[in-house]
């Protein structure tokens, strides 16, 4: 094969593919972009914009209350015991399991 021939075939190969790539773009339209995987894909907006600064940590001290309001009691306080009543029946008594 002479280089004149190289050439045209050359020539042709990359016209034919040029065609192909034309026509399954007008029939099929273009392709959707692949989703990129998780590791590649944006990050989440961050929680605080930039703007305002983070919230300050407290490690040795509790934070201010909100509003100049005292913060609400961590837990519930128990009821007081009932009052002695010599007519109550007594409390029930539970065998150990053994």
């Amino acid at each position: 094969m002479g280089r004149r021939q190289l050439e045209r075939l050359g020539f042709f190969l990359m016209a034919m593919i040029l065609v192909s790539y034309t026509a399954a773009f007008v029939f099929n339209g273009p392709k959707p972009a692949p989703t990129p995987p998780y590791y590649l894909q944006s990050p989440p907006p961050p929680r605080f914009s930039p703007k305002s600064p983070p919230p300050p940590v407290y490690f040795f001290k509790s934070p201010p209350p909100p509003n100049g309001k005292s913060p609400p009691p961590p837990y519930a306080k128990s009821p007081p015991p009932p009052a002695y009543n010599p007519k109550a029946p007594p409390p029930p008594y539970y065998r150990p399991y053994y």
